[in-house]
């Protein structure tokens, strides 16, 4: 009784109602790459990963020159469990950038972006340029020496794009030179300015998704036969949750096996003019650029790479629009080749350079090779004794991912018995 009261209570104030029957209508269609459209999922997840962890980190940074190094070895140091929910944003970072590529050339792939999905692709890939922001904002808010040279090195990578690459320039740094207006812009870009961007276009592209419906590669529209669908809620709503149950155990793995480092405090009177490697999502660009001569007639070989870099997110930007063979339910194999070509390149870009094996030792030593020192043996100390409480943690989540995962499979086939119509007939 109290229950029926307070969900009448709720439902008069709350018309949540008149939402159910386009969540209990709606359908999800399976087929062997069904598996991609649980992605979305993973980002989502980790997004939430992000927001609670950087609330919290919040309440202990401090946005100066003069304190921000500090403020992260108290953090580490004197705050309980102030390690993990660092190392949880970072890891719970890397996780959706990681999710976020494979989703989008996912979504290339089978042609997701074809009439009438066109402004899902765009918000889409306006959601990765924003997390690619987000990505590169906070990699300054440590203050420390490998910070500070990867930002000095992003920044005049952006200075050399054409027209516009000095006063963009200007506008990161706050100055000809990285200093305490960098920090400030930088930390406003992280924790303001791009997250509520972030939460706008992502309300927008769940929209579009949930009026649009999931898209069908376009090689089962070519065959022209039904596919078999699950109703979205709960059964594959329950499934989202049991993958999120198995993310968030990976990322506290991750977390707790390989805690995020405080690096060296930054002396900008001390700091060596060496460009450092920047977070592995970049490392492709940066590579670009590297390998790039430094004139080209009478271009400069920078200018021309960040034109060769802008002229290939350009082209992924307007697929839906230039693309023309999906539209009309055929194949399109030159965009297929490119798109694979594209990833070829990339992971090649990233894996590989001249001084490929001096550049994976040094990108192995600044990630998950401890550096020692006060902070960081404090640190490998603390998440040493939590492992046993981590084992207990992450095997408890994916107990209970494995639960959920089943708990949908029992309502799948419940539902295709007629189960659900003879109780509503009843």
């Amino acid at each position: 009784m109290r229950y029926h009261q307070l969900h009448q209570w709720l439902a008069e104030r709350l018309p949540f109602e008149i939402f159910l029957p386009f969540f209990r209508n709606k359908k999800v269609p399976i087929h062997r790459y069904s598996l991609w459209y649980y992605l979305g999922n993973v980002i989502l997840t980790c997004l939430l990963i992000q927001i609670v962890t950087g609330v919290i980190l919040l309440f202990h940074y401090q946005p100066t020159p003069a304190t921000a190094y500090e403020s992260i070895r108290l953090l580490i140091l004197k705050v309980r469990y102030g390690w993990l929910i660092r190392s949880l944003h970072l890891w719970g970072a890397n996780v959706m950038i990681a999710a976020l590529w494979v989703h989008l050339f996912s979504t290339f792939f089978s042609k997701a972006y074809r009439r009438p999905r066109e402004f899902i692709w765009l918000t889409g890939c306006i959601l990765f340029i924003i997390v690619m922001g987000l990505g590169f904002s906070g990699y300054l808010l440590p203050w420390s020496e490998h910070s500070f040279l990867a930002t000095r090195v992003g920044t005049g990578i952006a200075g050399q794009t054409p027209l516009i690459g000095h006063g963009l320039k200007i506008f990161l740094r706050g100055g000809e030179e990285i200093g305490d207006a960098t920090l400030t812009r930088f930390f406003a870009l992280h924790v303001a300015f791009l997250p509520l961007a972030l939460i706008a276009v992502a309300g927008l592209h769940l929209l579009l998704i949930q009026l649009h419906g999931l898209s069908v590669p376009l090689s089962f529209e070519e065959k022209k036969f039904s596919l078999e669908k699950i109703s979205f809620f709960p059964e594959f709503v329950l499934r989202d949750l049991a993958i999120s149950c198995w993310i968030i155990g990976i990322v506290v793995i991750f977390a707790v096996l390989f805690p995020c480092e405080a690096g060296k405090k930054l002396d900008p009177q001390l700091i060596a003019p060496d460009a450092a490697i920047p977070a592995w999502y970049f490392i492709f660009m940066f590579n670009i650029l590297r390998f790039m001569p430094a004139k080209i007639g009478s271009m400069d070989g920078s200018q021309l790479g960040i034109l060769f870099l802008g002229a290939g997110f350009l082209f992924i930007f307007l697929t839906p629009f230039i693309e023309r063979n999906s539209k009309k339910g055929k194949s399109s194999p030159f965009f297929t080749i490119t798109g694979i070509v594209m990833v070829i390149f990339i992971l090649l870009m990233t894996l590989f350079s001249l001084e490929s094996d001096h550049l994976i030792q040094k990108i192995a030593t600044e990630t998950i090779i401890p550096v020692q020192s006060e902070i960081n043996q404090a640190q490998y100390i603390l998440a040493r004794k939590q492992i046993p409480g981590m084992i207990v943690f992450v095997a408890s989540i994916i107990s209970l991912g494995i639960l959920l995962w089943r708990k949908a499979r029992d309502l799948e086939i419940l539902r295709k018995q007629g189960f659900f119509l003879e109780f509503r007939r009843d």
